[in-house]
């Protein structure tokens, strides 16, 4: 139909490819995905997660629904969409520059609002071709970019991001937030910046990182 989509590492997307723009424009993912989506009036197209369903129009925009991850990211660069929360009765519409967070159960366990609407998140970096980019979908232009994140979730990203699996021998270290953009740093070049601020140590064996004090 026109519509292009970009996956992330670890992500799939799937539809009926005998029923797609013909009477409707569904797709079921998996992960974290940035849709381009062409224009039809007559027929919306909705993108269903385990966490939330995506109903647009024609517009560009990020979803992230990793299954496990803790929350679930949809962050509207341009025109509009209606996300249809599970477990919710009334669809959040989003404007421009704005991103929708839905926490897990788990985590609204703790007190924590289920449901936020924030503004995108814009980082410097030098080297990209403007002076920001957008944190939310930096992953599009091979960037991975992160402000105040903590160690525990920064190394999901990195997990996916470099085909490793981390392992913390401290719990305090987890916690460590960092910022900052990667773009052609290889593993280890990463982890050495990420030293620059923050009192760790680490070892690579194949494919496995050990993080410790």
């Amino acid at each position: 139909d026109g519509t292009q989509v970009w996956l992330n590492a670890g992500s799939r997307i799937v539809y009926n490819n005998l029923r797609f723009n013909s009477s409707n424009r569904e797709v079921q993912l998996d992960g974290e995905a940035f849709f381009d989506v062409a224009p039809n009036s007559s027929h919306p197209f909705i993108i269903h997660t385990s966490r939330a369903s995506v109903t647009v129009l024609g517009t560009a925009f990020n979803i992230r629904a990793y299954p496990g991850d803790p929350q679930f990211e949809a962050s509207l660069i341009r025109g509009a969409i209606e996300v249809h929360a599970k477990g919710y009765e009334k669809p959040v519409r989003l404007r421009p520059n704005e991103k929708i967070v839905i926490n897990t159960p788990a985590i609204v366990q703790q007190q924590l609002q289920p449901v936020k609407i924030l503004p995108l998140t814009y980082v410097s970096d030098p080297s990209a071709s403007t002076d920001s980019l957008i944190m939310e979908n930096a992953w599009v232009e091979n960037r991975l970019a992160f402000t105040s994140k903590p160690f525990e979730l920064l190394a999901v990203d990195m997990e996916r991001w470099y085909n490793v699996k981390f392992n913390f021998s401290d719990e305090e270290i987890k916690q460590v937030k960092f910022t900052g953009v990667f773009s052609n740093e290889s593993l280890e070049q990463a982890l050495s910046a990420l030293q620059l601020t923050g009192d760790f140590k680490f070892r690579i064996v194949k494919n496995e990182v050990y993080i410790m004090k």
